[in-house]
């Protein structure tokens, strides 16, 4: 399991009104840009967290997990009959619903651009702790949640940035 840590390298900014050709974002949509004023992530232990943060809303998520779910049952299709012909579309599925949950449902820049080793297997994380109903319990842990709260849209606004949540 991921440890939180210990300082955050989390910028966060407000949007206070959606984009009017954005229908599915919520009008009290929070972005979080990682990382802080061009730093780089160095670990994966940063990199989860900031991960997350770019899959808040829970249509991006969901639609992230029928697209790595599709893209499995390519593959174990493929290997169960010996036919590698449609190999091919297993970045497509992936790809399709991820970037659509992201340029249109998030309204944010995915992280596989910066980072795609990392966000590969995130995915994986993410669906596996989706399918497995442990995925609330994380993003409670970093505080994200969807809607934002009064709270984070004032410390959003403020420059400040959220810190995981210790128990």
């Amino acid at each position: 399991e991921i440890d939180a840590p210990r300082a955050s390298s989390v910028s966060v900014s407000a949007r206070a009104t959606p984009r009017r050709d954005a229908p599915l974002a919520s009008s009290a949509a929070v972005r979080h840009d990682f990382p802080m004023a061009g730093k780089s992530i160095k670990t994966y232990r940063e990199f989860w967290p900031f991960y997350l943060s770019q899959h808040a809303h829970p249509l991006d998520r969901r639609l992230h997990f029928v697209g790595t779910t599709i893209v499995m049952a390519i593959l174990v299709t493929e290997l169960a009959t010996g036919r590698y012909w449609m190999l091919w579309l297993m970045p497509v599925a992936g790809y399709v619903f991820a970037w659509f949950g992201h340029f249109i449902v998030e309204m944010n820049r995915p992280a596989s651009f910066t980072y795609p080793v990392w966000s590969l297997g995130s995915d994986f994380v993410m669906w596996w702790k989706m399918a497995t109903f442990q995925i609330d319990a994380e993003l409670r842990r970093y505080a994200i949640l969807w809607p934002p709260t009064a709270e984070q849209l004032e410390r959003s606004a403020a420059g400040v940035a959220p810190q995981p949540v210790t128990a």
